[in-house]
């Protein structure tokens, strides 16, 4: 192995699992994201990872190019995020299999929420909340300004907080109990 393509191979092992991380997140299939992310890697041998003069906007070309081909991904497929089931699998008491249920009713509805935003938003809340992504690397990474960043997390955030509030309200309305209250 030359030095280059030991290069290639220490990027690769460095920015690999969260790239994968990141498009697992978004896609929420381990096959199509594995592949994504390969494409990514390969984009990025064919790029010229040497014309980069630091290791940040590798990271950052990185994870630009596989959530763009991620969200591609799903624009051409109409791809929803599935809803885990390894609970109707499980054993053990009634109350546990409830509490279970309940939760994964939960993050079902907060998964549905965030799907209902747009690319926009959704893409700035996957990558700041889920991969803990800095904002500034983030308006690097969608190469909008740092303000435009903070505003869309924001309003990320109070889309989700309706979206939530009326999911619990029509519950609410349909056992008769009150509705959350933001």
């Amino acid at each position: 192995m030359d030095d280059k393509d030991q290069l290639f191979y220490q990027i690769y092992k460095q920015y690999h699992p969260i790239v994968f991380k990141i498009v697992l997140a978004i896609l929420k299939d381990r096959q199509v994201a594995e592949d994504l992310v390969q494409d990514s890697f390969f984009a990025l041998y064919i790029y010229g990872y040497g014309n980069f003069k630091e290791t940040s906007k590798i990271k950052n070309w990185l994870i630009k190019t596989a959530t763009y081909k991620a969200y591609d991904y799903l624009r051409r497929n109409r791809k929803i995020i599935p809803v885990a089931v390894e609970f109707f699998n499980e054993r053990g008491s009634e109350e546990n299999l409830y509490l279970k249920i309940e939760e994964e009713e939960m993050v079902t509805t907060l998964y549905r929420a965030i799907d209902s935003l747009s690319e926009e938003y959704k893409t700035i809340l996957i990558l700041y909340y889920f991969n803990q992504i800095t904002q500034i690397d983030l308006a690097e990474i969608l190469q909008i300004p740092l303000g435009t960043v903070k505003s869309r997390l924001n309003k990320a955030c109070r889309l989700i907080k309706l979206y939530l509030a009326k999911e619990y309200e029509s519950v609410a309305v349909n056992t008769g109990e009150e509705g959350l209250k933001t």
